[in-house]
Formats: C-alpha cells, structure tokens, sequence
C-alpha cells in the first residue's frame, strides 16, 4: 500500500505506515483481502522499535520513527483483522524482528566489552 500518489511511490518514501493502517480497513478487510492484510500485519510488525511502528519505512533501510499514533493505528488494524477473520492465532504469531533496537545492541556492546 501506497501514500501520497503519485509523489511517494518511489525509493525512500513508499511505504508508510501510519497511512497503510488508517486506510487498512477499507483498502484490505473490507474487500476480503485477507492473506495481504495478515502479510502487512506480520511485515510491519517486524519493524516495532520502543512501541512504536514506522511512519516511514524507507525500502527496509532507515526507518523513521516519527509519528506517535502509528501503533495505535497498528493495534486497531489487528483488531480489526482479527474481527473481519477470526483469526485470533494471529496474536500467537513468531514475528523475527528486523531491526534491534538501541538498547539490544548497546547490551550486546556491554557483553562483548565484559568477555575475557
């Protein structure tokens, strides 16, 4: 899903995430487009970083964490899914993360600095 056509279809700006789950309901459950929406679910799901989902996704590379109601569009999305489908398994989902946050990786910095 797409924000901002034409502009932002193309490189760095194509895939936003608070506008792909304000328009989630209409543009995928309602027409029944199930798999793709569970897929959206799962994919921006691996991108979570201190609660918060990405406004920009930036082709997998860079995401921007700049808008703060994003996870709360996320989370109504996945209620949403689970209504339309009922497909509560969803919520028992192993999601493998794409980015480490700050804090993984400054432990993993510590844990390393304190190997003999």
């Amino acid at each position: 899903m797409a924000a901002g056509l034409p502009h932002f279809t193309v490189n760095w700006s194509r895939s936003w995430g608070r506008d792909t789950f304000i328009s989630f309901r209409g543009g995928l459950l309602i027409p029944g487009l199930f798999e793709e929406a569970k897929s959206i679910i799962c994919m921006f799901g691996s991108t979570l970083r201190h609660g918060l989902i990405p406004n920009l996704l930036d082709n997998g590379h860079n995401p921007r964490y700049n808008c703060r109601d994003g996870c709360w569009w996320f989370i109504k999305a996945v209620k949403d899914y689970i209504e339309f489908t009922g497909d509560s398994g969803i919520l028992k989902k192993e999601i493998k993360m794409a980015f480490y946050s700050d804090d993984y990786l400054e432990n993993l910095e510590k844990t390393r600095e304190n190997q003999p």
